[in-house]
């Protein structure tokens, strides 16, 4: 969760590419956040969900829904232990660069969100050896084939 305030984001991260999404979202209801993120995923990344790691926020309380609508497992990351999602954190603070604190997200659409969050996806990275999170995500995504498997 990207804010505590309504609207908010709700930010995932590829855990391999370092692929930053960020979903805008009206209601921090366990109801409306399982609903707006199955439907993007559904939408954009079917095939490729093997696992979530989710915060212990209460708008998660409907993780069963996600599970289920992906068949992957769940896991939660333990309470104030920060750096055991690292490379989220360090995404929202990317995109505090663009959207700082005090600023409120009300005024940006979902179109405005993404053309920032494609700035920070085409940007190289050390980690992935001066590649961008985009080149190596879209590379992983050719390699699956419709059931979400490495082809060799």
């Amino acid at each position: 969760m990207f804010t505590k305030h309504n609207p908010h984001l709700i930010t995932l991260r590829e855990r391999k590419s370092r692929y930053l999404v960020a979903i805008k979202s009206n209601s921090r209801t366990p109801q409306k956040t399982a609903y707006t993120l199955v439907k993007y995923m559904k939408k954009n990344w079917s095939n490729i969900v093997h696992s979530l790691t989710l915060d212990n926020d209460i708008a998660f309380a409907h993780h069963v829904t996600i599970a289920d609508a992906f068949a992957a497992p769940v896991y939660f990351c333990e309470p104030y232990k920060s750096y055991q999602k690292g490379a989220i954190e360090n995404g929202n603070r990317l995109l505090r660069r663009y959207l700082p604190k005090k600023s409120s997200i009300e005024k940006h659409t979902q179109k405005d969100i993404e053309m920032i969050v494609s700035k920070l996806n085409n940007q190289p990275m050390r980690c992935l050896e001066y590649r961008t999170p985009k080149e190596v995500f879209y590379e992983y995504k050719e390699r699956l084939n419709p059931q979400g498997e490495i082809r060799t």
